[in-house]
């Protein structure tokens, strides 16, 4: 039921709590403080509109079923009203702080302070299937409010572990499902004090490009939402000393590990690293997530640019036999393991190195065009 108090003049509105399939059980609560009155409110997508550590900007938008909010929709109507106003002129709802908390079974893992806001657009739009679908009752449409805002600072509230040096951080596996059991796992080693952490996705953005030109190592990975205090606080001070020339952050290195069960079968050893980019958003289905058919997931995609990298390779002398020196010619063979071809065809690709042959076989395989007409006809 909405609740509706009187707190010295004060209204403070607390909208129906709604249900949402949030993976990870990660939900955007957010409290918006007006002068007349404080509304809080979950929004099940939230999006940065800017780069969080590199500080240009401070802008959020938000969607959500339109609902009860006599605060917020109050904002949202004057600030058509005096659309053509001087810029210099101040209403009663025009500014407002926001405080976004990205909750999890009741705590707040991730918490941002949004001062001085203003609403920037607003829209109402009925999200469908794009097609008929949405007309049967088991799909259904979603009446959305959609939100920009802009705000003239952010600071980041979170609560945040010191880097005692010896200090280990393993928040395990995400639960999620991977080919051939094959996961990522990044561990960050800040001034003696690690943090592993397992990433769904994991991208190599450069490093092994041939150019004359320096080639930075960079990569990126993105999952879930969620409490990492000692990288956190790694974005939050990137943040802090952006644009500065008289300040510069602290440099940290990355391992990457793709394991499957104890086995690693390959990783990236990057060295003095910083953070490039961080900035929350959120992945959804149209109207799916809103009419309970699908959900939400809240994710962090960062990205990371480091000074180097070293390739691990930690099978290729066991292919030698040991003896790197010795000028063997090495023969081996990798068969795929997921067999679910048509009609049992399989793909074999031949690499012949100086020093031995590689077979492997490949699930999908892709021919660029080898016949081109060079004359008319």
């Amino acid at each position: 039921l909405l609740s509706i108090s009187f707190v010295d003049f004060t209204n403070v509105f607390a909208e129906e709590h709604r249900e949402y399939k949030m993976v990870g059980d990660v939900i955007p609560v957010l409290t918006f403080t007006f002068r007349d009155g404080i509304e809080t409110h979950e929004f099940p997508v939230f999006e940065m509109n800017e780069n969080f550590a590199d500080n240009s900007g401070v802008s959020f938008s938000v969607e959500g079923t339109v609902t009860h909010s006599p605060l917020l929709h109050k904002a949202m109507d004057e600030s058509y009203t005096y659309r053509y106003s001087n810029a210099s002129f101040d209403h009663q709802f025009k500014y407002f702080d926001v405080d976004a908390n990205f909750m999890k079974n009741g705590t707040s893992i991730v918490s941002f302070d949004y001062n001085n806001c203003r609403v920037d657009n607003y829209q109402v739009e009925t999200l469908d299937s794009n097609d008929y679908e949405s007309y049967f009752k088991d799909v259904g449409f979603a009446i959305v409010d959609k939100i920009d805002f802009v705000c003239s600072g952010l600071h980041s509230d979170n609560n945040l572990s010191a880097e005692i040096r010896g200090t280990v951080i393993d928040h395990g596996e995400s639960g999620f499902k991977f080919a051939n059991d094959v996961k990522t796992f990044v561990t960050f080693s800040f001034d003696g004090a690690k943090e592993k952490i397992q990433f769904p996705i994991f991208n190599l953005v450069s490093g092994y490009a041939e150019s004359t030109q320096n080639v930075a190592a960079e990569f990126s990975v993105d999952g879930v939402l969620d409490y990492y205090p000692l990288l956190q606080s790694k974005i939050d001070d990137a943040r802090k000393v952006s644009g500065l020339t008289a300040q510069s952050n602290e440099d940290f290195d990355v391992l990457v590990e793709f394991a499957k069960g104890e086995k690693t079968l390959r990783g990236f050893d990057f060295s003095s690293c910083r953070v490039s980019s961080a900035q929350i958003t959120t992945q959804s289905d149209k109207e799916e997530g809103f009419t309970g058919k699908s959900g939400f997931v809240t994710t962090y995609p960062m990205g990371f640019e480091c000074s180097g990298i070293n390739a691990l390779n930690m099978y290729y002398d066991e292919l030698r036999g040991g003896n790197s020196w010795k000028p063997t010619k090495i023969v081996h063979e990798y068969e795929e393991t997921l067999q679910n071809t048509d009609k049992g065809l399989s793909a074999f690709v031949t690499f012949t190195f100086a020093d031995g042959i590689e077979i492997g076989e490949f699930s999908m395989f892709k021919q660029s065009k080898v016949l081109n007409v060079t004359e008319k006809t």
